[in-house]
């Protein structure tokens, strides 16, 4: 797997297999970096719909409103102490 491809794995544990390592599916990827399930639903791309690849991409080069929301609060909350000294 080429780095570019995919930014962390799953390592699941199997009762006959021990431990097992895969990559994550698409909807995983999704709910990793916070999206809701069904984000992607209906889009289309090239005349068909997503490849896991192109989800995988779409997900991980996106600022989901988990991370954003909190760090947008701080600026905020900067800004409007800079502007009362």
């Amino acid at each position: 797997m080429k780095s570019t491809e995919l930014s962390f794995l799953v390592v699941q544990e199997d009762t006959a297999l021990g431990l097992i390592v895969r990559r994550p599916t698409p909807l995983e990827a999704l709910r990793a970096h916070g999206f809701p399930d069904r984000w992607l639903d209906g889009i289309m791309f090239e005349n068909g719909p997503l490849k896991d690849i192109e989800v995988y991409r779409l997900a991980g080069n996106a600022w989901p409103v988990p991370v954003a929301a909190p760090i947008l609060v701080e600026v905020q909350k900067h800004r409007l102490s800079s502007c009362t000294v």
